[in-house]
């Protein structure tokens, strides 16, 4: 995790990986201040949200924004609400943050494990641990889409449920 500002008052954490959820702020400021929250999936050369891989596939940004009590440190995360990223850009604080002022909290519906994978192959157990990985982050009460598209796109009616069926039932227990 790495926390970069490539433009003045721009803050963006990057997770080191994709997941499916939201952020969790830790912020002080005036009472009125507007902080917004932009998630996305990668980012441009120049570090900044590289938006247009979510622009193309869904019209609605993944946006969050809240705004400060005053008086002391707040801690906020949104409800109702879930996103695909690997970043989170913060705007509307003039402070620089801390590395731990924003959390990626990771969520997916709660599939029971009943078995392992490992063998001697690094690289196979790490394979195995992805795919485990993106089976959880796709699975928020039932099978979706890819993480970046759950706003707006109902991934069960995309045609690769059978696939996904597939590999609920034969990877997710045991990951």
């Amino acid at each position: 995790m790495r926390l970069i500002e490539p433009q003045p008052n721009v803050f963006i954490w990057d997770f080191g990986q994709h997941l499916t959820g939201w952020a969790k702020l830790r912020v002080c400021g005036p009472r009125g201040t507007a902080v917004t929250l932009r998630s996305a999936g990668w980012l441009n050369e120049d570090q900044t949200l590289d938006r247009k891989h979510y622009l193309a596939v869904v019209p609605a940004e993944q946006t969050d924004q809240y705004i400060m009590k005053g008086g002391g440190v707040e801690m906020w995360q949104p409800r109702f609400a879930h996103h695909g990223f690997r970043d989170v850009e913060v705007t509307g604080i003039s402070a620089r943050p801390q590395l731990d002022d924003l959390q990626g909290q990771f969520v997916h519906s709660d599939v029971a494990v009943i078995g392992n994978f490992r063998c001697s192959h690094p690289l196979l157990n790490q394979i195995h641990r992805n795919v485990c990985w993106t089976f959880l982050a796709a699975y928020q009460g039932g099978p979706q889409d890819a993480q970046t598209v759950t706003n707006g796109i109902c991934g069960w009616a995309i045609p690769d449920l059978s696939p996904k069926t597939f590999s609920s039932t034969t990877i997710s227990p045991a990951c």
